[in-house]
């Protein structure tokens, strides 16, 4: 199982937030904001023509952001909110990024899938990744435990849609203990669940047609069929898996064969 770190070797101080930029190369670094409590903040990170944000919902502990564009020269900024809707840039770094592995930034938690050696979903994970006999196996178990232990938390949806959830994001823990969640929290928890079996896997935001959503992708070593839904896998080859409308239609031939078609889906982010 591969964690993040903030080892301190290479920092970069800006009015009240720090980046820590020592493991880039693994993927990721790490941002504290220490300013206003009262003020919302956000990461924007940018390289090879693509751009990210990452809503800051915690102050004064370290936040691990993905670098998801590949290798190549990245820019991050720290903004903070002056008068609504107006942000000011207080920190500003560059720096260059070459993978360690090839799906480097995917094999760790972030702020879209947080946990620790200590969380409850490692204990899950592991627990249902022992006695797998390939990664194939390990992601149909997986997803399997998903669709049979999650339930669709409606309340929690429409929260979302009255813009309640705005500033929130998912926690793994939190899923696993009350055994439901929306779409972001069902991708959140299988996202977790893989990176600490070592699968690289990403959380996707988006649409599929006018439904504003979350689902993942997931890559393996090991061409066959995932048992869960009979989707044929490739080895080394993104592969998309939506457990939320698998889960809410019970496993159907139409919803299996909507998800497999990649024209139902819009990325607007990932993570």
């Amino acid at each position: 199982m591969l964690l993040t770190e903030a080892p301190g070797a290479t920092v970069v101080i800006g009015n009240g937030s720090h980046a820590d930029i020592s493991n880039v190369n693994d993927g990721y670094f790490c941002v504290m904001y220490n300013g206003s409590p009262n003020k919302k903040c956000f990461v924007m990170v940018e390289c090879n023509g693509q751009s990210q944000k990452f809503k800051i919902v915690v102050r004064g502990c370290w936040i691990v952001i993905p670098l998801c564009f590949g290798d190549g020269l990245y820019s991050a900024m720290v903004y903070q909110e002056t008068t609504l809707p107006n942000y000011r840039e207080i920190l500003k770094t560059s720096f260059n990024v070459k993978y360690s592995h090839p799906y480097a930034p995917f094999l760790r938690p972030n702020t879209y899938c947080n946990y620790n050696a200590y969380s409850l979903c490692v204990k899950v994970a592991q627990d249902l990744g022992k006695d797998a006999g390939s990664d194939i196996d390990v992601v149909s178990k997986l997803a399997r435990w998903i669709i049979d232990t999650l339930e669709y938390d409606k309340e929690q949806a429409a929260r979302a849609k009255a813009g309640e959830l705005a500033w929130w994001l998912p926690d793994p823990d939190t899923v696993l203990q009350k055994r439901k969640g929306i779409c972001w929290e069902y991708a959140s928890l299988f996202t977790a669940l893989c990176r600490i079996n070592e699968i690289p896997c990403t959380m996707q935001v988006g649409w599929t047609g006018t439904v504003y959503h979350s689902w993942n992708e997931i890559v393996v070593q090991t061409a066959g069929t995932l048992d869960t839904g009979g989707f044929t896998v490739l080895a080394d080859k993104w592969l998309r898996l939506d457990l939320t409308f698998m889960d809410s239609g019970n496993m159907s031939k139409s919803v299996l064969d909507f998800v497999k078609e990649c024209k139902h889906y819009t990325v607007e982010y990932s993570g």
